[in-house]
């Protein structure tokens, strides 16, 4: 094919991300699924994302998207895999940075890689959608993933790794999920500011002549008096320590 090792791995890894095949858990077979089903499957899926955003900007009912895999005999896998895998799927999307890619469905190798974290982390598993949102946290606070990473490697698998993640990338993630523990995305609510009877006085003042202007004749005489007792109000007012600018 002309194609080195690691090019080669990451075209099978997106192709088995996009439902046109699947990989074996020893790494060693590769199914080929219909690939006009799988194709379909995967539009259909983004078509409806794109609708949902739609209804959000119209303010319309948002419907759950389901997440679909191409599946057949061969690749029909136990419950609670399928399950553990919309998990991480769901919580990914639902945490992860704006500018990290969306995955639409996950590889058994990206799921196990997942639960070597985990495990790593000594989680059980009914903490996965917690472990990945915590990691997800780390990556808002993370100068080197929201500014330096470049946007096309901002994504899951340049996050978590395949497969078996190594000892750096588990170090890596691990850091990730002990500053999303201590991180809080929410924006912290403005108090507001208290002013005390000289400074609202003045702040009134202020106002009232400020309408005044704008309301008469710029070259008046009274327009002209306004004008400087405004500037002489807002002078005051910043020797309180309050710059008018500010209100």
């Amino acid at each position: 094919m002309g194609c080195g090792t690691k090019n080669r791995r990451e075209c099978l890894a997106q192709l088995e991300e996009e439902g046109f095949i699947s990989i074996s858990s020893d790494g060693k077979t590769v199914t080929m699924h219909d690939p006009v089903t799988a194709y379909e499957t995967s539009r259909r899926f983004v078509t409806d994302e794109i609708c949902q955003e739609c209804n959000k900007l119209r303010g319309e009912p948002v419907e759950k998207i389901e997440l679909v895999k191409t599946v057949t005999k061969d690749t029909i896998k136990p419950k609670e895999i399928i399950n553990e895998k919309t998990i991480i799927i769901e919580a990914w999307n639902a945490c992860k940075p704006e500018t990290f890619s969306k995955i639409r469905v996950l590889s058994t190798k990206q799921k196990e890689c997942a639960n070597k974290h985990l495990k790593n982390l000594g989680l059980e598993k009914k903490e996965l959608a917690e472990f990945i949102c915590a990691v997800c946290r780390g990556l808002k606070a993370s100068n080197f993933w929201t500014r330096t990473v470049d946007k096309s490697s901002r994504n899951f698998n340049a996050v978590f790794g395949y497969g078996s993640p190594n000892d750096t990338k588990m170090k890596n993630v691990e850091n990730l999920y002990l500053d999303g523990e201590s991180y809080d995305d929410k924006p912290a609510e403005e108090k507001p500011v208290q002013y005390d009877d000289k400074q609202q006085a003045l702040i009134d003042s202020i106002k009232a002549l400020d309408y005044q202007i704008r309301m008469n004749d710029p070259n008046d005489d009274c327009t002209k008096r306004f004008i400087r007792l405004k500037a002489e109000d807002i002078k005051s007012l910043e020797e309180t320590g309050i710059k008018w600018e500010d209100i």
